[in-house]
């Protein structure tokens, strides 16, 4: 697990086992999850910092994501806070939020069991 703030990273799928992510439904009428590790930690906008980073879940829209489903079977993950849409960087190695484009496929992710 990441320590509390850190910035979150992105590995090949092959590279690690601690690569779950459990989606909990907040209870909100925009229909928003939580994502969390399997510890717990939820994934986390620092609006100062503009960074995705773990930390604890405290409930706010910064901590609050929407599931847009494209055409191909794929889903865009949306912040709550914004309106932004989660994308891998260029080099795939971290994660950021940038406006919605359905059509680009560093902000394109597909969930499986």
């Amino acid at each position: 697990n990441l320590a509390i703030g850190e910035a979150v990273t992105l590995k090949d799928a092959n590279d690690s086992t601690d690569l779950k992510w459990v989606f909990v439904p907040t209870g909100d009428d925009a229909g928003t999850y939580s994502i969390r590790t399997t510890a717990g930690q939820a994934l986390d906008l620092d609006t100062g910092q503009n960074k995705i980073q773990l930390y604890p879940y405290l409930g706010y829209n910064n901590q609050r994501w929407i599931f847009h489903k494209n055409d191909d079977g794929t889903v865009s993950i949306i912040s709550a806070h914004h309106k932004k849409a989660l994308e891998v960087s260029a080099d795939g190695t971290t994660l950021s939020l940038s406006e919605l484009d359905p059509t680009l496929d560093r902000q394109k992710w597909v969930i499986t069991n």
